[in-house]
């Protein structure tokens, strides 16, 4: 589906395309050969995810910006202006996850609601609170905005919290298929911040340094080179 059978290759563009785990099942990786050459252009969001693609189909692709990040911190500030998520006037913890909460992720998070406060909580089906479940995706970048804290395993909470600057603690997450957190890696690398993790993590201390972080500042040449990209994958031909 994802590799646009269908579509004629000159109209085949990905752009901060992901895989998302670190490794392929062995017996994909023809099929990935024999697809990606196909492309027009390629991109990728992750440094694991350029090199999988240079080992399967022998091809030299950039690591670019996600699209969220292509907007200022003004910008999303300005999109979220007018949305409502509820009467809130408390600090309070964010908390996302995908993937299932070990005892000590619990028992970590658990730690942190009685320092903060509040606890909203946005999961997936597979979660228990389904108390958020009617909000979208604007609720959701509205709600980490005003945060005191994030507490996740998503790859966009973590870069939401980046954008306006909120303390995020991140938990390694695993579907079965193996590791996943090789683009959350990538993005604290490309924004010259350190990740601190859930299952390492003891003090408030460890992330207050985030709050005065300037994404802006820090992607000033990575957004250039990104639009670029798309500037040559779609008007040159």
């Amino acid at each position: 589906m994802f590799l646009l059978d269908s579509v004629d290759d000159d109209k085949k563009v990905a752009y901060a395309a992901s895989f998302g785990i670190d490794n392929i099942k062995e017996g994909y990786t023809q099929i990935f050969k024999e697809a990606l050459k196909n492309f027009k252009a390629i991109s990728v969001r992750e440094d694991r995810g350029r090199e999988l693609i240079n080992s399967m189909a022998n091809m030299e692709v950039p690591v670019v910006l996600d699209p969220t990040m292509l907007l200022s911190r003004k910008e999303w500030f300005e999109i979220i202006d007018d949305v409502t998520i509820g009467t809130i006037n408390e600090s309070y913890v964010f908390e996302y996850f995908l993937g299932k909460k070990t005892a000590n992720v619990r028992k970590k998070t658990k730690a942190m609601r009685r320092k903060i406060g509040k606890t909203i909580e946005f999961h997936n089906s597979k979660g228990k609170s389904r108390k958020n479940f009617h909000y979208g995706p604007l609720e959701f970048v509205k709600a980490i905005s005003n945060a005191e804290l994030v507490i996740t395993d998503s790859y966009h909470a973590a870069v939401f919290s980046l954008i306006f600057g909120v303390p995020v603690i991140i938990s390694e997450r695993n579907d079965g298929n193996g590791k996943m957190n090789s683009r959350i890696d990538t993005l604290f690398k490309s924004a010259g911040i350190e990740k601190v993790s859930l299952e390492e993590f003891e003090d408030l201390k460890q992330v207050e340094y985030m709050k005065d972080f300037d994404i802006d500042k820090q992607m000033v040449e990575s957004r250039k080179m990104s639009e670029a990209f798309l500037d040559e994958a779609f008007l040159n031909n």
